[in-house]
């Protein structure tokens, strides 16, 4: 009996021994990963980088919103691990946010927090946390109600020099798409998240700011008192022929949006009765709008 009891005893401390162990090794093998060229999905990291270099002064500071396990697709980690940006960075997925917490343990300069961000508590989280009034960057991606986020932190008194956020690539900018806030949101798989690239850059304009460039899912925009420092001669159509519509790459790297092709072609009556099919259970909870 006693030698079963043993028996029992280390069994059921392998797999916990042995979970630690994987643990560790995943943990220093994704900090290991920083050294990379461009952590970030589809090239974000070398526009913002384009973009800021254009702009010149800034105080290199960054606020990532939706800043995942800090690695992966990550657009910010190059800026704060290579060009020592100081930052504060926001992750409410338990998981993700114990692997960021592993990657910048070492950086007193690096803000952490563990929190769902709403519209209704950003500003007091971005003044808690004495975040510079015009701060370099800001990256947003929560894939859900992110353009409600970023009217709040605009009107709240920040002002980003440049704005990365990901948009749903889907809508062409004929389309207004936006998903609403509701604090049960949460991003359930599907086309049903953030808002259409017209939506963010018609909020935007109206608050100061011009869209620059779209790579694949994310669109770029400066503060207007710098955009002077580029050459603006394409218009948000162009832009995002360029920078979606027309890529080589495009159906590979989205393979699942082969069932919304439609949206790319069809006329305004054909496109809201599809969406609003597509979006039926999601009724009262997005505004659309189709030029």
């Amino acid at each position: 009996m006693v030698k079963y009891l043993a028996q029992r005893k280390n069994q059921s401390n392998y797999p916990k021994f042995h979970f630690i162990f994987r643990r560790i090794i995943e943990l220093i093998v994704n900090k290991l990963k920083i050294v990379r060229k461009d952590n970030s999905f589809a090239g974000e990291t070398q526009a913002i980088q384009n973009i800021l270099s254009r702009i010149g002064d800034h105080c290199y500071y960054l606020v990532d919103i939706g800043a995942s396990d800090g690695i992966t697709q990550s657009s910010t980690v190059k800026f704060l691990v290579d060009y020592n940006y100081s930052g504060l960075l926001f992750e409410s997925e338990p998981n993700n946010f114990s692997k960021l917490a592993f990657l910048y343990n070492d950086r007193m300069d690096i803000t952490l927090t563990k929190a769902k961000i709403t519209p209704n508590n950003i500003v007091d989280f971005m003044v808690a946390h004495a975040v510079p009034q015009n701060f370099s960057l800001l990256n947003l991606d929560i894939d859900s109600y992110d353009l409600e986020v970023l009217r709040s932190l605009l009107v709240g008194g920040f002002k980003p020099k440049v704005i990365s956020m990901e948009i749903n690539e889907i809508f062409p900018p004929n389309i207004e798409f936006e998903v609403g806030y509701s604090d049960e949101h949460s991003w359930q798989s599907g086309h049903f998240f953030g808002c259409s690239v017209a939506s963010a850059d018609k909020t935007l304009r109206s608050l100061g700011y011009s869209l620059v460039a779209i790579e694949y899912n994310n669109a770029f925009f400066v503060d207007d008192p710098v955009v002077g420092k580029f050459n603006l001669k394409r218009n948000i159509f162009e832009l995002y022929d360029q920078g979606y519509r027309n890529k080589i790459d495009r159906k590979t790297k989205f393979s699942g949006n082969s069932d919304v092709e439609f949206l790319l072609t069809a006329g305004p009556k054909e496109c809201e009765e599809k969406i609003r099919a597509l979006f039926q259970k999601y009724e009262g909870k997005f505004s659309l709008n189709i030029h």
